[in-house]
């Protein structure tokens, strides 16, 4: 993901946009930008957004599987509304 941001923010000071001063204010945002402009090149959502009928078809595994249930465990202990 850091080459795909790498690259469109390459892309856009080649065409005049200043995209790295927005990186160094708002680095979520510009992220963002990379990954809506190159959608076949990377998949990735918000943690928050995420849930099982989403991840089952990647089959990202066993060890993937447990890592998301201790993240969303986490954010649950951080956030209370989550």
């Amino acid at each position: 993901m850091c080459e795909l941001v790498v690259t469109v923010i390459t892309e856009a000071v080649a065409e005049g946009n200043d995209l790295g001063v927005a990186f160094a204010r708002d680095p979520g945002w510009v992220i963002g930008q990379a990954l809506r402009d190159r959608p076949g090149d990377v998949w990735a959502t918000y943690l928050n957004t995420a849930n099982a009928r989403d991840l089952a078809p990647l089959k990202l595994g066993k060890k993937t599987d447990a890592l998301l249930a201790e993240a969303e465990k986490l954010h649950g202990q951080l956030d209370r509304y989550a």
